[in-house]
């Protein structure tokens, strides 16, 4: 039986950087208020969440480079406010159905294949560049 390729845990725990400019982007994210009371973004993606620690952050895959390539947070329902990954050039997927967004820019993210967003509170959205 052959070796399953490794999980994305593993992967985390290889990874010996990340990307500062898309760590801060999904650090501002992460520490905003979420749709429950006295939790943030970061604690409804992860019981472990730490801000500083990129690979408690849940539903992200980093790629080689260390850039955020995979947002899964598909259903998460109560994460809340804006999102702001412009410029997050290795962004590929992107999938935020069933959450209370309120905005959602993606401006400059040139790798960007597909992006779901359906059921949020969205107002405002860019996704040009």
């Amino acid at each position: 039986m052959a070796h399953p390729p490794f999980t994305f845990e593993e992967k985390s725990k290889t990874m010996k950087s990340f990307n500062p400019h898309d760590t801060k982007k999904l650090m501002s994210f992460l520490e905003q208020p979420s749709s429950v009371p006295t939790l943030k973004n970061g604690n409804i993606i992860s019981e472990n969440y730490d801000k500083e620690n990129p690979e408690t952050w849940e539903g992200i895959v980093w790629n080689n480079a260390g850039e955020c390539s995979v947002i899964n947070w598909y259903g998460k329902k109560h994460l809340s406010g804006k999102l702001n990954l412009n410029d997050c050039k290795g962004l590929s997927f992107l999938y935020l159905d069933n959450n209370n967004l309120t905005s959602l820019s993606t401006r400059n993210c040139s790798e960007l294949e597909e992006l779901t967003c359906k059921h949020n509170k969205i107002w405002e959205l860019d996704t040009s560049g």
